[in-house]
């Protein structure tokens, strides 16, 4: 199957087929904790217009700190905003402010959400307005942590950089062993829950702090 295409305005998105693989597991989930399925696909919905949201600061902060466009790519375990030129590797508060632009726009929708909660009036609205509070905190919380290839990685490593600019290699050492802890913690949690989706999350996070990723 191909990915799903499209535009907003200038930017070009793809969402990967895999995200049905998310899908169909947060059915199975659901269905297991007897919710219905109107409910499930509900929450689906709005968890692929809060990672759209997350993805979509990241290139408006791309595009406003530092002039760059960029696409956006879409799959089962979370998004991945990448510049469509570049002639070098940036650092330093912008960049730091780039990564940071994900989570704080999941963090106006809880913010919003939590509006809603308080001044429905009705079941339906308090219904998704609770789902997309939770789902963004999620969202929001889980990208902060100091690994790539989260937010808060970048954030962190261009912290580090700041304060270790004078041993590089220190530096990168420094984020990786933080960030393979994290993913450590991350699959100590998955194997605890049992939990598939965070198991495949931790093991990303690991590779990506590891001499054969890229991410860095």
């Amino acid at each position: 199957m191909k990915p799903l295409v499209f535009h907003i305005r200038d930017t070009r998105v793809e969402v990967h087929v895999s995200i049905l693989l998310l899908f169909d597991y947060l059915l199975y989930q659901g269905l297991n904790l007897n919710l219905p399925v109107w409910h499930i696909t509900t929450a689906c919905l709005i968890l692929l217009g809060s990672v759209l949201v997350h993805e979509l600061a990241h290139v408006a902060a791309f595009r406003h700190l530092l002039s760059l466009q960029s696409c956006v790519w879409i799959f089962a375990v979370g998004g991945l905003t990448i510049p469509t030129q570049t002639d070098g590797v940036y650092r330093g508060w912008r960049m730091a402010m780039v990564a940071l632009a994900g989570p704080i726009s999941n963090f106006v929708l809880a913010a919003l959400s939590l509006v809603m909660v308080l001044v429905s009036g009705d079941v339906v609205t308090l219904n998704l307005a609770t789902t997309t509070l939770v789902i963004n905190l999620m969202i929001g919380v889980f990208n902060l942590i100091p690994s790539q290839p989260f937010d808060g990685g970048h954030a962190f490593a261009t912290a580090v950089e700041w304060v270790f600019g004078w041993a590089p290699r220190f530096a990168d050492f420094l984020v990786r062993v933080v960030g393979t802890l994290c993913g450590l913690f991350l699959l100590v949690g998955a194997l605890y829950l049992r939990d598939l989706m965070l198991g495949l999350t931790a093991l990303v996070c690991i590779f990506a702090n590891t001499p054969l990723s890229r991410w860095r």
